[in-house]
């Protein structure tokens, strides 16, 4: 439900959504914290209902179209349904190649699981870095199915621009900042995480130009090619990670991911410059009219 709201443009409910998820999970987090009922067990509890909160925030926002009379037509269902898995095929795939990788990690380790541990904690911090720019970014969205081919390209590399600075900012942030990061959420003890965390940090900004090529493909009715990239990613991504283990320990399963986003990326890149005619030189670098888009669409 969420995409409906990025192709309607409604920036202040889309962010809404995202923010109340978040305070949830805090707020929930720090009750459990302050009574001393942090577990496992209750942290997927919070966890689910911030989720569930999202959700109906969501079905209330979009109330409207959801009494609309469709009825019942099977052919449609079919058709959605079938583009859906194709969506969510990303996703999956995103999380078999995550899963795989730290599965081949200990493997080649023979189960060093204080290396995983560290690995696995790179990843986290990483990941809480591409949060923004989901939450964000489809301020700088246009109705894409909707727009002529420039219009479409020109809305496309603004978005490309605000992810690629902000990707750049994070990935500069993470560098600096990693150690302390690193001791602050996990203690000291967990300071080699920061080996890996510096390679995940260009992997981070590569990224945020993949979630552009991602949303585009996606509403155009391009999933499948997408999802195709992914699977070829999936392949690099384990052989890198079993060739690399053995020889540079968690930082070559940072590298084999890291080389895999850029492949994904650059394959999407590809495909997205064919089909809509992007420059890449337009991609890379903010403008002053960017920036008064930006407190334009924050005003919406």
């Amino acid at each position: 439900l969420r995409p409906v709201l990025v192709a309607a443009l409604a920036s202040r409910k889309i962010l809404s959504v995202d923010i109340i998820q978040r305070v949830v999970l805090i707020l929930g987090a720090l009750a459990l914290a302050l009574s001393g009922h942090l577990t496992v067990d209750w942290a997927l509890v919070v966890t689910t209902s911030a989720g569930f909160a999202g959700m109906l925030l969501l079905l209330y926002f979009l109330r409207v179209e959801l009494r609309h009379p469709f009825g019942w037509q099977m052919n449609w269902f079919r058709e959605t349904a079938g583009y859906g898995i194709k969506i969510a095929a990303s996703g999956i795939l995103f999380a078999i190649t995550s899963s795989l990788t730290v599965l081949i990690l200990a493997d080649r380790l023979e189960h060093d699981f204080s290396v995983v541990g560290y690995y696995t904690r790179a990843v986290t911090i990483s990941s809480f870095a591409v949060l923004i720019p989901r939450a964000l970014s489809p301020l700088f969205y246009a109705k894409w199915s909707d727009a002529a081919n420039k219009n479409k390209r020109d809305q496309i590399e603004r978005a490309a621009r605000f992810n690629v600075a902000y990707g750049f900012l994070a990935a500069i942030g993470l560098i600096v900042l990693g150690r302390w990061v690193v001791v602050l959420l996990y203690g000291a003890e967990f300071i080699e995480a920061y080996s890996a965390l510096v390679i995940f940090a260009p992997a981070m900004l590569v990224m945020c130009l993949f979630s552009i090529f991602n949303s585009v493909l996606a509403s155009e009715g391009e999933a499948a090619t997408t999802a195709g990239c992914l699977a070829l990613t999936l392949i690099l991504v384990c052989a890198l990670t079993y060739g690399l283990v053995p020889v540079y320990g968690m930082r070559g399963a940072a590298i084999a991911v890291l080389l895999g986003n850029t492949l994904s990326t650059v394959m999407l890149g590809v495909v997205c410059c064919r089909l809509y005619g992007l420059r890449l030189s337009q991609m890379l670098f903010l403008s002053p009219h960017d920036i008064r888009y930006v407190f334009a669409a924050l005003k919406r």
